[in-house]
């Protein structure tokens, strides 16, 4: 009977341990399923420790547009200025996406954003 019982306990502790390791080998919920790198936008501000930029097309994912999205790291704006040219990666997972890694583009950057008539109408500064 003990013996019985010795064995029971080993298999649930196995199994418990089996269990904890394969939870542990998955992607941290917070790691990104995708980056997008080099995305190049206009700065515009902050606000609640997000990002307003108006920003280029990111290819396969989404066309140039006005955004709001939050940052990794609140420090990561602070020297900009609006209006400066910026570089960043874009962190998606799922429908959530954060913005890390800014770098300030020289000034002499042309980018290639939507006119102001060819964004959507919820995005339009009127």
């Amino acid at each position: 009977m003990q013996k019985l019982m010795n064995i029971r306990l080993l298999t649930i502790a196995s199994a418990l341990l089996l269990a904890a390791i394969l939870m542990g080998c998955g992607p941290a919920d917070d790691e990104p399923e995708e980056v997008y790198e080099d995305v190049r936008a206009e700065y515009l501000g902050t606000a609640n420790g997000s990002i307003i930029v108006d920003h280029e097309e990111v290819p396969d994912l989404m066309e140039p547009m006005l955004m709001t999205l939050p940052l990794e790291d609140p420090e990561g704006a602070r020297e900009l200025e609006p209006e400066d040219p910026i570089a960043f990666d874009l962190l998606v997972n799922g429908s959530d996406m954060r913005v890390d890694n800014i770098e300030l583009l020289p000034d002499t950057v042309e980018l290639e954003l939507a006119e102001p008539e060819e964004r959507p109408e919820s995005e339009q500064n009127d």
